[in-house]
C-alpha cells in the first residue's frame, strides 16, 4: 500500500504545485488479498500466487534514486498499469513492447520518487482536504465502495 500512497501523494502534490497550496499529507491502509464474494474458486489461488510473487520481488532493487531503492515489485505493479496503453485487445506481447512498457514504468517510478523527494525537501505538504477530494474523485470513478476496495487489493 505504500506505493499506492506514494502515487496518491505524488498526484496530489502535482495538483498542489499547479494551484500553489500547502498543508499535510496522509496515508491509507487497504486490505490486501481480500477476494470479493462470488469469485470463482480458482481466482483466490491466483491472487495468492500473485501476492507471493510480489512479496518475493520486494527485496530486489531495480534502481536507486538519491539513495532510495525502487523495488522490482513496484516496477511490476507500474508495468501492469502502463501495459494497456501499449497492448490492444488480442495483440500479442513481444520483446519490443515489453521493453517500452518496462522503460516507461521505470521512468514513471523515478519521476514520482524525485517529485516526492523534492516536495519533502521543500517542506511542501498536501492539505488533508485535497487528499480527501482526490480520493473522492477516484472512488467516484468506481462502481461501489467494494469495487474501490477490490481495486486497492489488486493494485497492492
Amino acid at each position: 500500500m505504500e506505493r499506492k500512497s506514494l502515487r496518491v501523494t505524488v498526484a496530489v502534490l502535482l495538483i498542489g504545485f499547479a494551484v500553489g497550496l500547502t498543508g499535510t499529507s496522509c496515508k491509507e491502509k487497504a486490505e490486501v488479498g481480500k477476494v470479493p464474494h462470488g469469485t470463482p474458486a480458482a481466482v483466490p489461488d491466483k491472487v495468492e500466487a500473485y501476492r507471493k510473487s510480489i512479496e518475493e520481488t520486494q527485496g530486489i532493487t531495480v534502481a536507486k534514486v538519491n539513495g532510495v531503492n525502487i523495488a522490482m515489485s513496484d516496477l511490476i505493479t507500474e508495468m501492469n498499469e502502463v501495459a494497456p496503453s501499449y497492448l490492444k485487445p488480442g495483440e500479442e506481447r513481444n520483446p519490443d513492447i515489453d521493453k517500452k512498457v518496462r522503460d516507461e514504468a521505470l521512468e514513471n517510478l523515478i519521476r514520482d520518487t524525485l517529485v516526492y523527494q523534492e516536495a519533502k525537501r521543500q517542506g511542501i505538504k498536501v492539505p488533508p482536504k485535497m487528499v480527501d477530494e482526490e480520493l473522492k474523485k477516484i472512488k467516484a470513478g468506481m462502481k461501489s465502495e467494494e469495487a474501490y476496495t477490490e481495486h486497492l487489493s489488486r493494485s497492492g
